[in-house]
């Protein structure tokens, strides 16, 4: 069990009971109340582990006659007020349900859908051709008939991840440029303030998977920034 585990569940046990109430005001309650406990240190009211593991068990209060709790109140420890404000957690323009992944210290990854971005509309209607056929609102053959058509028209044109630009918190790297199919981008960071955009990471259909940008489908391999 890890320190901050060991700290968060010490900080419900109550042990002292005073006019009617229990409670846990200080280090002597902690220790005056406590049934037993292993590998722990007390020093300037919080208990820490000395070790990898420890564990703390309060005493059953008993009274003479029978009592019901009416209510409890439980305070978070000035201990954990140690946030810091940072600028910028995640890209400005990350849309929709977005999905955090902490890889380890410094390696972040934020996906959702990407706002203000040119989209490949050709690919977007091919996949939704995709969708019936896959829905069964649509017949194999009739959908092999529209993409052919759709693959007539002129290719599409320009660049992706033009938000880059708008944003000075934000660049493009590997696949950022490539236009979006509707659904989420991927976006990496060091710092959860400035963030490396990588382009598209799904479509916008119903279709599932990570079927998308070939920058990105070794996910599983790990990404390069």
């Amino acid at each position: 069990m890890n320190k901050k585990a060991i700290i968060r569940v010490i900080g419900l046990v109550p042990c002292v009971a005073s006019a009617g109430v229990i409670e846990v005001v200080s280090q002597d309650d902690w220790e005056g109340g406590m049934g037993k406990s292993e590998g722990i240190v007390w020093e300037g009211g919080v208990g820490t582990p000395s070790g990898e593991s420890a564990f703390y068990r309060s005493g059953v209060k008993k009274f003479s006659e029978k009592k019901k709790v009416r209510s409890m109140v439980v305070e978070q420890s000035p201990e954990w007020l140690n946030w810091k404000k940072v600028e910028n957690v995640g890209p400005r323009n990350a849309k929709d349900a977005p999905v955090f992944l902490s890889v380890g210290d410094k390696d972040y990854w934020l996906f959702a859908r990407y706002g203000g971005g040119a989209v490949d509309q050709t690919a977007v209607a091919i996949l939704r051709i995709e969708e019936k056929v896959y829905m069964r609102k649509m017949s194999r053959e009739e959908a092999d008939k529209k993409i052919a058509d759709l693959r007539k028209q002129k290719p599409a044109e320009g660049k992706g991840g033009g938000f880059a630009a708008k944003d000075p918190f934000q660049t493009n790297g590997s696949g950022g440029e490539e236009l979006g199919l509707g659904g989420y981008h991927g976006w990496h960071s060091k710092d959860m303030k400035n963030w490396v955009h990588h382009g598209p990471v799904s479509n916008g259909t119903d279709l599932s998977g990570f079927s998308c940008s070939p920058s990105m489908r070794d996910f599983s391999k790990g990404f390069t920034t």
